[in-house]
């Protein structure tokens, strides 16, 4: 009779060509299952994910503290007039579920999804994956132009809001849309939130988590070789242990055809849990997901 480990090492192969396209948060939400065995090289992660496994790992000194940060965003939404109680309630969904790292109810997902028109062939359960893909593209859109094209959509009415926009420690208000608050031909609704990150390391890595810690917190990055922006978020991808597929996705420099894009939000899930079988049958050689 063939054992369970047998019948995994024959599924092996499997688990890794179907978790080989780029997933978003690829190990979410396996992170601590994953770094308890010493199959995920780095995590970021806060005191409320810490499961009983894990904590054991840590006390007998297979995962180590690497770094601990204090962490307070400032979020701003741009939101038609006639959608301020609507706003309200979203912002405060928002900041909880970010707050208290909690993941959202049916009801709450399909509000968040439907409020910032998120594609919903892309499926609700994967909210804060879609959620964080609009705020990015938000985001670079600002930075590459003061034209955000998302913007004219709001401002003629066709959009309740726009993704939440970090505001913050550097980043960009929107002149257009700053100024159509000023006019009030649109409202804009701020939400803060506060939680403590801690980047865990496995006793091997450690080196490596404190470079991550000092790259994506800018604490000590001093001390190690200077990237630019590209290179940086691709090396805090790669110790983290994501794939070159994985960082192509965040990136947006693959899988970008709408139909292709479609296949992939709807395949997330299962793709993540693939990802989550091959590194456990993996654990025995190297700890990065090759």
């Amino acid at each position: 009779m063939m054992s369970w480990r047998s019948y995994k090492t024959l599924l092996k192969p499997i688990f890794k060509a179907i978790s080989k396209p780029g997933i978003g948060n690829p190990h979410t939400p396996y992170e601590a299952e994953l770094m308890a065995i010493g199959a995920k090289p780095v995590a970021i992660m806060s005191p409320s994910d810490i499961t009983p496994d894990l904590q054991l790992a840590i006390d007998k000194g297979d995962v180590v503290k690497t770094g601990e940060k204090l962490f307070r965003e400032h979020f701003r939404i741009y939101h038609r007039n006639d959608q301020n109680a609507e706003a309200a309630l979203i912002s405060n969904i928002l900041s909880h579920a970010w707050n208290n790292h909690e993941d959202l109810n049916e009801q709450q997902a399909e509000q968040v999804v439907a409020f910032f028109a998120l594609d919903s062939t892309k499926g609700n359960s994967d909210w804060n994956v879609l959620l964080h893909a609009e705020m990015s593209e938000h985001l670079n859109s600002l930075k590459n132009s003061d034209r955000y094209l998302k913007a004219g959509l709001l401002l003629e009415g066709h959009m309740k809001g726009l993704a939440p926009l970090r505001i913050d420690e550097g980043y960009p208000e929107n002149r257009r849309l700053e100024e159509s608050v000023q006019s009030r031909r649109i409202s804009a609704l701020d939400f803060n939130t506060e939680s403590c990150v801690q980047v865990y390391a496995q006793a091997a890595k450690v080196e490596d988590g404190r470079e991550l810690f000092a790259r994506y917190y800018s604490e000590g990055v001093e001390d190690y070789t200077e990237l630019d922006n590209f290179e940086s978020h691709k090396r805090v991808a790669h110790l983290l242990g994501f794939t070159e597929n994985d960082f192509a996705w965040f990136w947006g420099t693959k899988y970008q055809n709408p139909v292709i894009k479609r296949l992939m939000y709807s395949t997330n899930q299962i793709r993540a849990k693939a990802r989550r079988e091959y590194m456990k049958s993996n654990i025995s050689h190297d700890l990065s997901c090759e």
